[in-house]
């Protein structure tokens, strides 16, 4: 099963202290896509990237992996 805690309700359970928040980028993977129950602002929807630029930027991608090997 698949439980999202805010900060104060994480805070009961676990160790931790919340603090002030924070501005922060938006992520721009597909990652929480794979989740059920992922609030919703979390995921924000995504600009439509052109296509060209998508392109780019796995050109982009596999060349940084093949430096990774």
């Amino acid at each position: 099963a698949e439980t999202w805690l805010s900060g104060e309700e994480a805070e009961k359970y676990f160790n931790i202290e919340v603090v002030e928040e924070k501005e922060v980028a938006a992520c721009s993977s597909d990652y929480f896509y794979k989740y059920q129950k992922t609030p919703s602002k979390v995921v924000a929807k995504n600009p439509s990237i052109p296509k060209k630029d998508h392109n780019e930027q796995l050109k982009i991608q596999n060349a940084l992996d093949l430096l990774e090997l």
